[in-house]
């Protein structure tokens, strides 16, 4: 495990899924990031795991001519998140549990002509709770779908503020005569 931050593992996500889906399927996506967010202290390579499933499952349901909105900032805890929330067909209620479990598809992913393995979403389950994370899923059908990768506070790095050199004490003589 290292120090990095969320916002260029998901820029580096996004070059690698969103760009190449911008021209296919006309996807518009922003971002928004609080400035100055201090690095996270995770596995690389997991994290980069994280960001690429998430926007790639975003860019698989989200129409031509959608959007995507990813945003990444701090918990009310002192953790740190990042959002991806699309305007996809959403995932039927009774459904979320089947697309949170191993080899689970709900019946959208099933009928559209992208489907996957049904292990993107088990794989950032298992990576965040193995960095002592969480894993939220809101959909609406017909409205689509966010998902948030939650950080803990104890996994921010924090900058401590720079020690102040202790001032030379100077000792006076006194006298007692």
């Amino acid at each position: 495990e290292r120090g990095g931050d969320l916002a260029s593992r998901y820029h580096r996500g996004l070059h690698r899924h969103g760009a190449a889906a911008r021209p296919r399927k006309n996807i518009a996506i922003s971002d928004q990031f609080e400035r100055q967010l201090p690095a996270i202290w995770a596995d690389e390579k997991s994290m980069r795991q994280v960001v690429l499933n998430l926007l790639s499952n975003a860019v698989k349901f989200t129409p031509q001519g959608g959007e995507i909105h990813v945003k990444v900032g701090w918990t009310a805890g002192g953790g740190q998140y990042i959002s991806i929330k699309d305007n996809g067909p959403g995932i039927p209620e009774d459904e979320i549990p089947v697309v949170l479990s191993a080899f689970g598809q709900g019946s959208i992913a099933i009928k559209s002509a992208e489907q996957g393995t049904g292990l993107g979403l088990p794989i950032v389950q298992a990576i965040l709770a193995k960095h002592d994370g969480q894993f939220l899923l809101k959909s609406k059908l017909r409205e689509g779908t966010e998902v948030i990768a939650i950080l803990p506070a104890r996994r921010v790095l924090q900058s401590l503020p720079a020690v102040e050199e202790a001032q030379a004490v100077t000792r006076k003589r006194r006298s007692f005569a």
